[in-house]
């Protein structure tokens, strides 16, 4: 199909009961999720590592910068950013591994809202790993205390 402007695109054939179901963003604060994708997307000399995050809450996406001459010191920051990510996800992290690695994993993510042009978003800062033994919580402990 080629696009000819906006105006006049038939719509007969698109049907509003097959949308998709969308969930919200998550919001701020510690969030456990899966990696349910990522990819490397090119736009010119830029390349970005797109991860995107879901739980039954919600999803986010997050957009790391890994070639970008002229931010060179956010792309630094990335590389950072990702070889932590890996070392938590139980890579060596000595050379990276292909994109589809990080699909599947569970990781801990933490929300902030910071001001992004202009306008405040959901970002992720940073990752942790979450506790996904079956280690005693709380309300499974049940000791005697000796007196």
């Amino acid at each position: 199909m080629s696009f000819n402007g906006f105006a006049n695109i038939s719509m007969k054939d698109v049907a509003l009961d097959e949308m998709p179901e969308f969930k919200d963003t998550l919001g701020v604060g510690k969030h456990t999720v899966k990696i349910s994708d990522a990819k490397v997307e090119a736009q010119g000399k830029k390349h970005t590592l797109t991860l995107s995050y879901e739980n039954d809450k919600g999803t986010i996406r997050q957009w790391l910068d890994i070639v970008d001459d002229l931010h060179e010191k956010s792309v630094e920051i990335n590389w950072k950013i990702i070889k932590k990510l890996l070392l938590l996800l139980g890579h060596e992290a000595e050379e990276t591994p292909d994109v589809s690695f990080f699909v599947g994993k569970t990781i801990g993510i933490n929300i902030k809202n910071k001001p992004y042009n202009g306008k405040d978003q959901f970002r992720v800062n940073y990752h942790w790993m979450p506790d996904t033994s079956s280690a005693s919580t709380s309300k499974d402990i049940d000791d005697m205390i000796p007196f």
